[in-house]
């Protein structure tokens, strides 16, 4: 009910203090053990199939089917056969603009608590998102940038994944957008939030 409450206010009230208020106080009572430890996960958003939506493509492999990160495993890659089942090709997002209004926009089907993204360069070629920020909104209209637009640092290669983790904030939304790269904006990306059993 409390829950319930906060997030009714959050959403008619949507500014970066109050997102990340409420969500550092549903961490606090799990501190406090008003929420048990037990009930709360760590959840990729992308890995277990949320929304998710891109600016532009360079083209059709370079699309959003191809933003998960590339963990080593065939279940984690996004895979097209370019004409040789053998070779599969392994996906990554590239747009198809070279400006600072790219972005990979991830969508959930309700509020949640995010804390943390990972990062990788494009898997084809010496391409990757050197520095990006973020922004969440709770309508998918209204957008406000985490951390007052401040770049967070990205890759420094095409395969290394980077984490990057964040004080935590409550939003049905949230987009990576590229602001220095290196050769291309070309990247895969994963978003993890906090989900609590109720």
């Amino acid at each position: 009910m409390i829950r319930s409450f906060l997030l009714a206010v959050l959403l008619s009230q949507s500014n970066q203090q109050q997102s990340q208020y409420f969500a550092s106080k549903i961490l606090e009572q799990v501190s406090q053990g008003l929420i048990a430890s037990n009930n709360i996960q760590t959840i990729a958003a992308i890995a277990t199939g949320n929304g998710v939506q891109v600016s532009s493509i360079c083209n059709w492999p370079d699309g959003a089917h191809g933003v998960r990160l590339d963990y080593g495993q065939s279940n984690w890659r996004c895979v097209w056969a370019r004409g040789n089942p053998e070779q599969p090709y392994e996906n990554s997002w590239a747009a198809g603009n070279l400006d600072l209004n790219q972005y990979i926009q991830i969508g959930f089907t309700q509020p949640r608590v995010v804390h943390r993204i990972r990062t990788q360069g494009k898997n084809e070629g010496q391409q990757w998102v050197t520095y990006y920020k973020v922004s969440y909104s709770l309508n998918g209209i209204d957008w406000i940038n985490y951390d007052n637009g401040r770049e967070i640092k990205g890759n420094v290669d095409q395969r290394t994944i980077v984490t990057q983790d964040l004080n935590p904030f409550i939003a049905r939304a949230i987009r990576i957008q590229p602001t220095q790269w290196y050769s291309f904006i070309g990247m895969r990306a994963e978003v993890y939030y906090y989900d609590y059993l109720y």
